[in-house]
């Protein structure tokens, strides 16, 4: 006896949902951005300039092999009074009994395992050399890190003590060493879907729409 094919419409639709939703789940990357004013008079700005640095991360990154503490290289734009600049540097987490330190920067005189460090570009037309972010906990319960694995979120932020932002020109001359209270600053997290987290979307939509249009003909 002959079955008939239209009965098995529902099984590679089902078949296909399965292998989709099962297959392994894409990570997001976290993108952080920390904000506040400097006194960028030694570039030719004002006393109370915006500055931003922006960066982004997938938060299951490994460490720089044999780092201690953890270094992970990483990507980051630092504008100041609308000036952008380009780096490629280094973030480091260290745990402490007496404190916990999260460190970011990049300067055009060091390297990480072997891979160079750059800072590319200016502000106000003084071209850049090197910056550091410096976060510090340093106040009883010291718990803004669990871990030296990369932060999930922006919530170690909340933990921190001390914030200290330096910048350096080329030449020497101009530079931006400013400590911030808490109340000064702000770092904000978002996460970002990777592009396979969509096409995963638009897979079982593509396939529940196949299996509509296969019921209508039945």
């Amino acid at each position: 006896m002959l079955m008939d094919p239209r009965r098995f419409c529902g099984f590679p639709c089902s078949l296909a949902l399965l292998v989709l939703l099962g297959a392994p789940a894409f990570g997001d990357s976290i993108s952080f951005t920390f904000t506040g004013d400097v006194d960028a008079t030694q570039f030719g700005l004002s006393a109370s300039t915006p500055f931003s640095i922006q960066y982004a991360y997938d938060p299951t990154q490994a460490p720089v092999a044999g780092s201690n503490p953890a270094d992970y290289s990483i990507d980051f734009i630092l504008t100041v009074g609308g000036y952008a600049a380009q780096a490629h540097g280094a973030l480091t987490l260290v745990i402490q009994p007496t404190y916990d330190q999260f460190v970011l920067g990049a300067c055009d005189c060091a390297t990480l395992a072997g891979d160079p460090e750059h800072l590319t570009g200016s502000i106000n037309g003084i071209p850049l050399e090197g910056m550091d972010l410096d976060i510090l906990d340093t106040i009883p319960p010291i718990d803004m890190f669990s871990t030296t694995q990369l932060p999930t979120s922006a919530q170690f932020f909340s933990s921190a003590d001390f914030f200290l932002l330096e910048i350096g020109d080329v030449s020497g001359n101009a530079q931006i060493s400013q400590q911030f209270s808490p109340s000064d600053v702000g770092l904000s997290a978002q996460a970002v879907p990777e592009p396979g987290s969509g096409l995963l979307v638009a897979g079982v939509l593509a396939i529940l729409m196949v299996c509509s249009f296969a019921k209508t003909c039945r």
